[in-house]
């Protein structure tokens, strides 16, 4: 390992002080970088909240195509340079350029982030070796989201990625990173834009966003909506979203701000369990292939409701509240592949099981955060303090079924429509958890060169699940300890250690439920170079946890395995010149089960598979982005995206090849209207992404392209 170590520092060390050099010999305009959206369509400034009290309510400016500040890792809006942790900013043009319509669209660029999805049905993703269900945190405005969605992305203003452990501001979950999704809020003025997308396999998409703030600034409106229908690239595998979100937002005194918002989401999908392996390989069948029923379904009703206040004392007090009300109503039946195996008759079936599933999941919560800052002699105290408490409910019903096998090489389906369940094979939960958790983060700035941060939350944990007669109280204390030293205005050394972990599932067999734990540490160094044009980060990390949950060889879910993680991510963003920008970023992640046995369901004999790598854990992920708009209008945006070999499950069955895509944007805008074209995966390249477990993989849509146009009022 630590050859592989030595040699990928030196390697991440040269690509970074080549892309400096080349940048710093470009010429650079004097004028400072500029959205890549029209100022009529811009939404907010990088701030949070994205709202001022001062003379009036509703403050507009033009967020930067590359952020270079944050609200996830500290509840307050500060630079990235001066943050002793690794995190990553997504600007609303950016994520445009892209064509991200959902969450792992965003995340393809964010170093250390594999993203996949599951069963075609709902965003997954790998950070740092570790899968997002069980390690990752996701948010909406910093209240958690439940498992599992397509995260939209129609109404997002920017997306904030925290990699390492989060739960000192969190709690449960964020041990491999937190992802919180910062909506539009409204601005001052009227304005609005209608956007119409269509492409192939029938894909159409049409976003609203109509925006109106009062005059005298004391209250704003903001309407955005969505719309998408597609037929899919693989076979019977049409999908359709709608959604809206309204926003109201309006003062409510002089010094304080509240935004009330809702949101209603209904998505229907057709699950894909993928194309099954034969013998440990992919078989000689078209990619478009399925080998669902035709009876296959996943329907899903999300709807969030927020009231946010904020109320500003005086120039060193605010205080902040959120109330949040998130419900998902998951029902859905997939068909699930269990392998593929030659018959007597000289054919090879597909042996299948079926999936009823039927869902609901419910958040309620508060949120209190004062947010002071106070002096000690020369010392300066930037302080957030904050309490939350929440109540989460899982209704869960999930059965499996028998299904009739089908031939791979020429499927003719003759499953029935009637469900007919295996009994010992059905979960139920009607658990309830209940959470009380103070928390704590002070910044303190003992001099220009030096910052300390010291933070924490204590979550109190009362779980109960009365389906299986179940129930603990368990109480985790999650500390993050951080230090930055800047021994020049533009460089930035910094270090830190935290825990965090992930509580009770009902999804895990078994009695002796208990969190999943993990620990982190972190050394890193942060620089800016011409005027805030040029800035890099490179970090490197030792990430480890106990008491995984996997999936084992007999289809059960049980705390068997215990992981670590070590490596390091270079991100670099640019923008050299007016209307230039570009990003690169680059992963080493060594992953390894430390500790995984399992039962050998044929021969009954325990397995031990330690030492194996995780399931989509890739060695290397690169990208780089480049976007360019001309002063004509036109503009032209393109990136390649590299992925390394990775296994699909855990006991390391089969490696999926290496991969390289590229992507293309041709644009052109006006202040009235414009048009775009997105080019995806332009060689058409053919790779694969996550099937179900070691029995298939799903393959990725070839090459493919959307295009329409925007008015803008």
């Amino acid at each position: 390992m630590s050859d592989r170590w030595i040699a990928n520092v030196s390697l991440a060390s040269i690509l970074l002080v080549s892309v400096v050099l080349f940048t710093v010999a470009q010429p650079a305009s004097a004028s400072p970088p500029e959205s890549n959206e029209p100022a009529s369509t811009s939404s907010s400034d990088e701030s949070d909240p994205q709202l001022t009290i001062e003379d009036e309510l509703l403050v507009e400016d033009t967020a930067p195509y590359l952020p270079d500040t944050q609200s996830t890792a500290t509840k307050t809006s500060t630079p990235l340079r001066l943050l002793p942790a690794s995190v990553s900013a997504l600007s609303h043009a950016l994520l445009r350029d892209r064509n991200a319509l959902v969450l792992g669209d965003a995340l393809t660029n964010v170093p250390g982030v594999n993203a996949q999805s599951n069963s075609g049905v709902h965003d997954l993703f790998f950070l740092r070796g570790f899968e997002s269900l069980s390690s990752s945190l996701v948010m909406v405005d910093g209240a958690p989201e439940p498992e599992a969605t397509f995260y939209q992305l129609y109404n997002v203003e920017r997306v904030e990625v925290v990699r390492g452990p989060a739960g000192f501001l969190y709690g449960g979950n964020p041990l491999a990173g937190a992802v919180n999704m910062v909506r539009k809020r409204p601005v001052g003025g009227l304005e609005g834009r209608l956007s119409i997308l269509g492409g192939s396999h029938s894909t159409t998409q049409t976003t609203l966003d109509f925006n109106y703030g009062r005059p005298d600034g004391h209250a704003g409106f903001r309407l955005n909506g969505l719309w998408q229908s597609s037929d899919g690239y693989r076979d019977d595998k049409a999908s359709t979203v709608a959604a809206a979100n309204p926003v109201f937002t309006f003062l409510a005194g002089d010094n304080t701000a509240v935004t009330v918002s809702a949101g209603v989401l209904r998505s229907d999908f057709e699950p894909d369990a993928g194309i099954p392996l034969l013998f440990g390989a992919v078989p000689d069948v078209p990619r478009e292939r399925s080998y669902q029923t035709p009876f296959d379904f996943s329907d899903q009703d999300l709807m969030r409701f927020r009231v946010d206040i904020e109320s500003r004392l005086n120039s060193r007090l605010t205080l902040r509240n959120k109330t949040y009300y998130t419900v998902l109503d998951w029902d859905s039946k997939g068909t699930l592949i269990n392998g593929a195996f030659p018959n007597r008759q000289g054919g090879t079936d597909v042996f299948r099981t079926r999936t009823v599933l039927d869902d609901r999941q419910e958040f309620l919560g508060n949120q209190l955060d004062l947010l002071f800052s106070w002096e000690t002699g020369s010392v300066t105290h930037n302080f957030v303090t904050g309490f939350e408490l929440v109540q989460q409910t899982d209704d869960l019903r999930l059965d499996v079924g028998f299904l009739p096998s089908i031939d791979l090489f020429a499927p003719v389906e003759t499953a029935p429509e009637t469900d007919f369940l295996i009994p010992a094979f059905g979960i139920t939960a009607d658990a309830t958890t209940t959470i009380v958790a103070p928390y704590i983060l002070d910044e303190i700035n003992i001099s220009d060169r030096w910052r300390i941060f010291l933070g924490g939350r204590f979550d109190s944990i009362d779980f109960e699940d009365d389906a299986s007669g179940t129930s603990s109280s368990d109480s985790q204390l999650s500390p993050f300890v951080g230090a930055l030293f800047s021994p020049t205005a533009s460089v930035s050394l910094y270090a830190n250690y935290s825990e965090a972990f992930s509580p009770q599932s009902s999804t895990v067999s078994g009695s002796g439920r208990e969190p999943e734990e993990g620990s982190q540490i972190e050394v890193g160094v942060k620089t800016e170079h011409l005027d805030g044009k040029l800035r890099a980060a490179l970090a490197f990390y030792h990430l480890e946890k106990d008491k995984i949950a996997i999936v084992d060889a007999t289809g059960v879910t049980a705390q068997i395995g215990d992981q670590e993680s070590e490596g390091f991510e270079l991100e670099i963003a640019s923008s050299p010149r007016e209307r230039l920008h570009w990003t690169f970023t680059y992963a080493y992640t060594d992953a390894e089960l430390t500790r995984f046995t399992e039962l050998d369901p044929f021969f009954f004999t325990i397995v031990d598979f330690s030492g194996n790598t995780p399931a989509y854990a890739p060695e290397h992920l690169a990208s780089l982005w480049l976007s360019q708009r001309f002063q004509s209008g036109f503009g032209i945006s393109g990136g390649v995206r590299y992925v390394s070999e990775q296994f699909i499950d855990e006991d390391n069955t089969f490696e999926i090849d290496a991969y390289t895509t590229l992507d293309a944007l041709f644009s052109y805008e006006q202040p009235r209207w414009g048009a775009r074209i997105h080019l995806r995966n332009l060689t058409d390249e053919d790779y694969a992404g996550r099937g179900f477990g070691s029995v298939s993989i799903l393959p990725a849509d070839g090459f493919n392209i959307m295009g329409g146009f925007h008015l803008n009022l």
